[in-house]
């Protein structure tokens, strides 16, 4: 009978694995194209976690962006940064091995792509 109302409850309550219930984002290196004004940048972002933590660096075209906050909710990421005078919010949202995403730049709208690197085995 406890078994039976244990199956009752995990059903009711939604249990599974942990995969299932908490979308991931996986660490390691994405390569990004940015459209933004009619071009498009290429980018670069490492992600790693540590603990609650999000370690991100991230390189487009030239810049190195500085983000100020990193919130994460489940499979999604926003990060707002810029300098004095200028404003960059990146929405991202991963699946599996990709990611997709919108960018606001000072009032102007772009559009995120990328792929997680493949990691060679060793």
């Amino acid at each position: 009978m406890r078994t039976l109302v244990a199956l009752v409850l995990a059903v009711i309550f939604g249990a599974g694995t942990a995969s299932s219930q908490t979308p991931s984002i996986r660490p390691g290196t994405y390569d990004l194209a940015i459209i933004l004004g009619g071009g498009q940048l290429d980018g670069v972002m490492a992600l790693d976690f540590k603990g609650d933590s999000v370690i991100l660096n991230m390189t487009v075209g030239e810049h190195t962006p500085a983000f100020r906050t990193i919130t994460r909710t489940g499979s999604k990421l926003t990060l707002i940064g810029g300098a004095e005078g200028m404003v960059v919010e990146y929405r991202l949202e991963f699946s599996g091995d990709s990611v997709r995403g919108v960018l606001n730049y000072n009032g102007s709208d772009g559009i995120i792509t990328g792929a997680r690197r493949k990691t060679r085995a060793s």
